[in-house]
């Protein structure tokens, strides 16, 4: 993680009931994780605390997918424009 700022390894989670008032207090503590990178392929291990696994090894990875899925959904756009033109200009005879 980042020298200058280094992440605790463990941290208070507070957790709230029906009410506004505190239930309990919990610890949880970080562990490694071994995943794959969706985007470059690399078997990743990491320190993360509980919760799902990451999809992507770093900031530049997650970068790229968001580009690519950018690239995806403006081509969708644009083939369902060309189709809506298309049906507006069909001649009428």
């Amino acid at each position: 993680m980042n020298e200058e700022n280094p992440v605790p390894a463990t941290k208070p989670v507070q957790v709230y009931g029906k009410s506004d008032q505190l239930a309990y207090e919990r610890t949880i503590s970080m562990r490694e994780v071994t995943f794959v990178c969706t985007v470059c392929l690399q078997e990743r291990t990491q320190l993360r605390y509980p919760g799902r696994l990451p999809l992507y090894c770093s900031d530049a990875c997650r970068a790229i997918r968001a580009e690519e899925q950018n690239a995806e959904r403006v081509r969708k756009q644009r083939e369902k424009r060309q189709k809506q033109r298309a049906a507006v200009r069909k001649p009428v005879g």
